[in-house]
């Protein structure tokens, strides 16, 4: 049930030990359940540890004995970790962390309408994700290019400057996360070169940055061999889809951006010769990002153990590969491209599956294709591949 305060009889509250005594006074009494939610915590508690000392204080001492459900809510993730699921103050009083990740594809697909192509759909979601802001603001009536005009390249619009905000209001010390996350950005890198980099040692604080930042799902570790824990060097990789575009097509421009008049003809030689890589690279990175939804597609997800792209230095690299606890891997081949895979991608894939079977002797492997264009009749009918996923299949067995 909810409650109404009258605020007409009230003075002010002078500080937060006031304000939690008026809301103790006003708390229904008997059995009766009841939520206090404090909504974007870290700016009611301006930063400090006070507001969390306090909630301790009172939920020991002022209601121990009632229904309470408590909900701290907070858009600030260093702060939300630090202050609260870390905190002395709270150690030992939190039931459920909920982190609010990327909407699912399926959840994704509800802002688009049903005319828009599979191929164009996909495009969106490589460069906007998952991110409910970014997809609302799309508009429907224009296309993908045109979006990206008015959203990117467009002198007044608001996205020129998101990175900035994106960083200033989710970390205190934003300019040691935006190192880090451009220094990733250039490719996939481990703790020791990470450190070297950006000149900080590679103990408890680089740990620490890294973590908030795989908690914001800005970055995600992955290890190469699950099986092995002598080899489980982690490297990190840039996974947020508009951070890689952002990076990639709007900051190194932006000058260009701001003082230009024809927003069209500034992204067509930005995006020129380059946007159809990126595509490429943007897809695999939204097939890492949904792994565990592309897993159950392959028939993998309930004995999976283990997940990640693969790279053997001077052998092969792998796109994304599978550890099942039933000594199966799913070796998965990614192309996002318009023209029709044939059976030359067999040469790659047999490269892979020799130095896989060197690698993990005792496992069987499976050979899946995730593909924005259909195989040739050739390769279909050659059965190399034991299942092909094409984006349409993405899409539709989502809805």
């Amino acid at each position: 049930e909810q409650f109404n305060l009258d605020y007409s009889m009230m003075k002010p509250p002078k500080n937060w030990e006031d304000a939690l005594n008026i809301l103790t006074d006003c708390l229904p009494k008997g059995e009766q359940k009841f939520i206090i939610y404090f909504d974007e915590f870290q700016w009611m508690a301006s930063g400090r540890t006070v507001l969390p000392a306090l909630l301790k204080t009172y939920w020991d001492n002022n209601w121990k004995n009632k229904k309470i459900q408590l909900i701290l809510c907070g858009s600030v993730s260093s702060y939300m970790i630090g202050k609260v699921i870390k905190s002395k103050a709270l150690y030992g009083r939190v039931r459920y962390e909920i982190n609010v990740s990327f909407l699912s594809l399926n959840e994704s697909l509800l802002f688009f309408k049903k005319e828009k192509s599979f191929l164009e759909i996909m495009k969106y979601l490589i460069v906007f994700g998952g991110v409910p802001k970014y997809l609302a603001d799309l508009n429907p009536s224009l296309s993908f290019e045109e979006n990206l005009e008015k959203l990117f390249f467009d002198a007044n619009s608001s996205y020129i400057n998101e990175f900035e905000k994106v960083f200033y209001s989710q970390f205190k010390e934003y300019r040691t996360y935006e190192k880090i996350i451009k220094f990733v950005a250039l490719g996939a890198e481990n703790l020791e070169s990470i450190s070297k980099k950006i000149g900080m040692k590679s103990g408890g604080g680089l740990k620490f940055y890294l973590e908030n930042l795989e908690r914001a799902q800005f970055i995600k570790g992955y290890f190469s061999n699950p099986q092995n824990s002598k080899s489980k060097i982690v490297k990190y990789r840039l996974i947020d889809p508009f951070l890689r575009f952002y990076l990639e097509f709007v900051q190194p421009y932006k000058n260009t951006i701001l003082v230009s008049k024809n927003s069209k003809t500034t992204m067509q030689k930005i995006l020129k010769n380059k946007i159809d890589i990126f595509l490429g690279f943007g897809f695999e990175n939204y097939c890492l990002i949904n792994a565990v939804e592309i897993a159950d597609h392959l028939g993998a997800s309930d004995r999976l153990i283990s997940y990640g792209p693969m790279t053997i230095p001077n052998k092969v690299q792998i796109d994304l590969i599978f550890f099942r606890d039933d000594l199966v891997i799913h070796l998965v081949e990614i192309k996002f491209q318009n023209k029709e895979i044939d059976t030359p991608i067999m040469v790659d894939i047999e490269k892979k599956l020799v130095v896989l079977k060197q690698m993990f002797p005792k496992y069987s492997v499976v050979k899946n294709l995730i593909s924005l264009s259909r195989p040739t009749k050739k390769l279909s009918l050659s059965g190399y591949f034991d299942k092909i996923l094409l984006v349409e299949d993405l899409i539709l067995n989502n809805k």
